[in-house]
């Protein structure tokens, strides 16, 4: 059956049959679509194909399977648009693939333009990142400018407060040694009366001066006079009293005093310090340590002390000598280390440390450079600091007052 001739009327059956084969088989479309048209036409039509006239709804709707089947071909291959050129291809396989390319093209038009929409989508949130990154910096920028203007505001007004206090103190030290200048001169005024009556003929010492060989126990006894000398001796060392107050009093405004030779005790306890990993601050909880010695020093008549100062000048200034200072005063040597001391610059906030081997020292050199002092008026802590200072502002007047070489009867 597959060899026996086929009519003209069985056209329309094997032309869609044939392109079917075309697109299974492309190789050999017209063979393989007749040996896929044979078997099906011996089915449908057992005992030969039907007429024309009698089977005309058959045939129609055969033809309308074909048209559908090349519209479905069509719409695959993406030629609906070029009917002409869509039906040439349906007995041309090269044609077939030039379109199956124009489709190909198509689809890599449709990438391309994909790729060129991603690519602006990705430049424009970069571009918005940017914008993001640019306002979170200003805006950094500003903040980091406010907090700047309010740190320099604040150390103006630190600054401020700073002078004020030390125009304050500056008064309170003049008016001291106003005071004491005045008392001085009505002193002297009413020595002067006198020693214009008949039996003052000669001149009075306005104080007993100690003798060069003053002993230790001599020295306690006149300090016994004034204050109490348990509580003296729990924070002052009483031995060698002369030689201890010469060389403190030297070396305060130096880098170091020997902690030997030191005329006050240490304080109690050890040294107070946080640890923040790496990062060692002054605990303020040590401030306290130096509160009982200040506390006690604001107490003390500073009139009595300068007093005691002064009775005891001679020998201050033979041992003043004797330690490698000849023709030195050592007035002098007294007045420079309180004023050093009064000079200490005030610190607030953590202090810093360091701690190369066993003891700690400033981080800030600074601070470490610092005469031993000043250094004093640092550890001591801020509030402890000024209360200090207004002791030493009156012990430098009361002290100045005095007349160091004033010299005594035989």
């Amino acid at each position: 059956m597959v060899g026996r001739p086929r009519p003209v009327a069985d056209v329309p059956v094997f032309l869609p049959t044939f392109i079917v084969g075309a697109r299974v088989w492309p190789a050999a479309g017209w063979q393989r679509a007749g040996l896929f048209w044979a078997p099906l036409c011996d089915m449908a039509f057992p005992k030969g194909p039907p007429k024309p006239s009698s089977a005309l709804t058959f045939w129609l709707a055969v033809a309308a399977a074909a048209v559908a089947l090349l519209l479905l071909w069509g719409w695959q291959a993406g030629m609906l648009n070029q009917a002409g050129n869509f039906v040439k291809g349906l007995f041309s396989p090269a044609q077939f693939d030039s379109y199956k390319r124009a489709g190909g093209a198509e689809e890599t038009s449709r990438a391309v333009q994909e790729a060129d929409d991603a690519r602006r989508r990705t430049e424009q949130e970069r571009k918005a990142a940017e914008d993001r990154a640019a306002a979170e910096r200003n805006e950094a920028e500003d903040q980091a400018d406010a907090e700047k203007e309010a740190a320099q505001k604040a150390a103006e007004e630190k600054a401020a407060a700073e002078k004020a206090e030390a125009d304050r103190l500056a008064a309170e030290l003049a008016a001291i040694e106003e005071k004491a200048r005045k008392e001085a001169e009505a002193a002297a005024g009413r020595g002067t009366e006198a020693g214009a009556q008949p039996d003052a003929g000669r001149k009075k010492p306005r104080l007993k001066r100690a003798p060069l060989n003053a002993s230790e126990a001599a020295i306690n006894r006149e300090i016994a006079r004034s204050f109490p000398l348990a509580q003296v001796r729990k924070y002052f060392n009483l031995q060698e009293q002369a030689r201890r107050t010469v060389i403190t009093v030297d070396n305060l405004s130096r880098e170091h005093v020997p902690s030997q030779m030191r005329v006050a005790r240490g304080v109690p306890g050890l040294l107070r310090v946080k640890k923040e990993g790496d990062t060692i601050t002054l605990d303020e909880a040590n401030y306290a340590r130096y509160e009982p010695i200040i506390g006690y020093v604001e107490k003390l008549n500073v009139t009595k002390l300068a007093r005691l100062y002064a009775k005891f000048y001679p020998l201050l200034q033979h041992t003043y000598e004797n330690t490698g200072f000849p023709g030195e005063r050592f007035q002098d040597r007294m007045l420079a280390a309180i004023d050093d001391m009064l000079a200490a610059p005030r610190v607030n906030g953590p202090i810093r440390l360091v701690q190369p081997k066993v003891l700690y020292r400033f981080e800030s050199d600074k601070l470490e450079n610092l005469s031993a002092g000043q250094k004093i008026m640092i550890r001591v802590g801020p509030e402890n600091a000024a209360r200090l200072r207004r002791v030493l502002a009156r012990l430098r007047g009361a002290i100045a007052a005095q007349d160091p070489d004033l010299q005594d009867e035989p």
